[in-house]
């Protein structure tokens, strides 16, 4: 059977869009993603319909990693979905509403950029979650891994977990961002943002996924970071803080502790394809 997909990308992490669920497995995805004998890319970003019938059915992205696990939400993976829907003319007019596993999120889009309503941000230790009886906000790390205790980590869910941490000297990001993500502090695992404050108004952010790796870019990572910055590091609320990522920049903007993160950013098409 011939499967049709698209590839996508959002500031260089990578995805393949297919609208055949039912077809994949597990090991499908994971020999799909492998950049040497597949296509290559950090997921795979199923697109279905919910609805009834008479009424405009409502699109659907659900996210498996590259090495088969599937995690909530993926803000990149998101505004991919959102620009493969436009150039496939399954929806006009500028603003759709998506549905994930972490919930609905409304997008707007142009011809550049993708505005995505995010989550809103949750620092409560059961919806991370976390083994910690209190939020983790600007907390000192476990002294088993290693580091000065001056650094802080901040961990919150974006619809997904998120450990961010502030300036770790280079000589101890891969440790740290392994010891955060493998520690018993985060029973189903952490994505982890190792964050640097730049000019202001930014910081720079490199983002170890789960089931992924070091990734190019991460949207919830980015939202993360920009949440953990305005609530330890007195970046302000209601501007766009920009997210320098290893595969470029994203735009986010941190309201009030009740209202949902905006992430503004690029995708596009890479090519299309037959397996």
């Amino acid at each position: 059977m011939s499967i049709r997909f698209e590839k996508y990308q959002g500031l260089g992490n990578d995805f393949i869009i297919v609208e055949t669920p039912e077809l994949w497995s597990a090991q499908r995805v994971r020999q799909t993603c492998d950049r040497h004998r597949g296509v290559g890319a950090d997921g795979v970003l199923f697109v279905d319909y919910l609805g009834v019938p008479g009424k405009p059915a409502t699109p659907r992205m659900r996210v498996i990693n590259s090495d088969g696990s599937q995690p909530e939400m993926c803000g990149n993976g998101l505004r991919c979905v959102v620009r493969y829907l436009a150039d496939q003319g399954k929806v006009s007019g500028g603003r759709i509403i998506v549905e994930t596993d972490a919930g609905p999120h409304t997008c707007t889009y142009d011809d550049q950029t993708v505005t995505v309503e995010m989550a809103v941000p949750s620092f409560d230790p059961s919806d991370i979650p976390t083994t910690s009886p209190t939020p983790l906000i600007n907390h000192p790390l476990p002294p088993q891994w290693g580091l000065a205790p001056d650094i802080r980590m901040t961990a919150l869910s974006m619809g997904n977990p998120h450990a961010v941490l502030f300036h770790v000297p280079e000589a101890a990001v891969e440790n740290t961002a392994q010891a955060a993500a493998t520690a018993d502090l985060f029973p189903s695992g952490v994505n982890v943002g190792i964050a640097n404050d730049s000019t202001e108004n930014s910081l720079s952010l490199r983002v170890f996924e789960r089931g992924v790796g070091w990734t190019q870019a991460c949207g919830t990572g980015a939202c993360a970071a920009a949440v953990a910055a305005v609530e330890s590091r007195d970046y302000p609320r209601h501007q766009w803080i920009s997210v320098l990522l290893p595969g470029g920049s994203l735009q986010i903007q941190v309201g009030m502790s009740s209202e949902p993160v905006q992430m503004r950013g690029p995708a596009e098409q890479v090519f299309s394809g037959t397996l």
